[in-house]
């Protein structure tokens, strides 16, 4: 999705819930829960999905695809927010990696 266009379906939010431990300096846990106004209506560009369940799925080492609007500079000193939605494949890491 562009913010820059106006194709597709666009809905109120009624609320949003970002995560409590967000820091908009560093953006980390940059992302929130939206409720929207009303239900989107389901065709072949929207889907539903489904949350998973199971903790070891994907795995250290999966590849998995992940999606958003958030920073794009690569530097921790430097938020540069996208206006296109990305996405990007990349390798599952252990949360002791992660730290």
């Amino acid at each position: 999705h562009d913010l820059d266009t106006s194709k597709g379906e666009t809905i109120s939010m009624r609320a949003e819930r970002p995560h409590p431990q967000y820091d908009q300096y560093s953006t980390n846990n940059d992302f929130m829960i939206v409720f929207l106004r009303r239900p989107a209506t389901i065709n072949q560009d929207v889907k539903l999905v489904k949350l998973n369940d199971n903790p070891s799925v994907p795995g250290v080492g999966d590849r998995t695809t992940v999606m958003g609007w958030g920073d794009t500079h690569i530097s921790d000193n430097v938020s540069q927010l996208s206006d296109v939605l990305m996405k990007v494949q990349v390798r599952v890491m252990s949360n002791a990696d992660c730290e």
